[in-house]
């Protein structure tokens, strides 16, 4: 006796969603990649244009930032203190405090100005500044293209 075999020696059709696995690991590679070289950093919560400087060295990694625009508006960790005149009291305040909070070591600070915020007004706030004990303070700057 004979056995017919019903399976079918016919090829596969493909499917539809086939085309689409090769896609589908591209766009898992290409997220991977971007997790593992990009840098998310924080964004400052107003628009300043730093002045250009022609020193090209690492900023360091600094947990306060105080913001001034040329709005004369400043800013303490993204918290609004208010108009320059008026917040450097508040400003003092506050950096006593986190000063009063690192006995061991001096709180360091980063600056970031507006470059149209005129030199001459920055004397109170560099004045309140050394006053709340600060002994290190960063002043940050945008790094000048170079010429090609």
């Amino acid at each position: 006796m004979l056995m017919q075999s019903s399976i079918s020696t016919k090829p596969r059709q493909a499917q539809s969603d086939d085309s689409l696995i090769p896609l589908i690991n591209v766009v898992f590679l290409m997220l991977i990649f971007f997790m593992v070289a990009g840098k998310i950093s924080q964004s400052d919560p107003v628009s300043i244009d730093p002045p250009v400087s022609h020193q090209e060295s690492k900023v360091p990694d600094i947990k306060h930032r105080l913001l001034l625009t040329v709005q004369q508006q400043l800013y303490l960790d993204d918290e609004l203190l208010g108009q320059l005149d008026s917040a450097l009291t508040v400003l003092g305040q506050r950096l006593t405090i986190l000063n009063s909070g690192m006995p061991d070591e001096s709180l360091a600070l980063t600056l970031k100005v507006d470059k149209s915020f005129p030199a001459q007004d920055l004397a109170p706030l560099l004045y309140q500044l050394k006053q709340s004990g600060l002994q290190n303070i960063t002043l940050l700057t945008q790094s000048q293209p170079k010429e090609q």
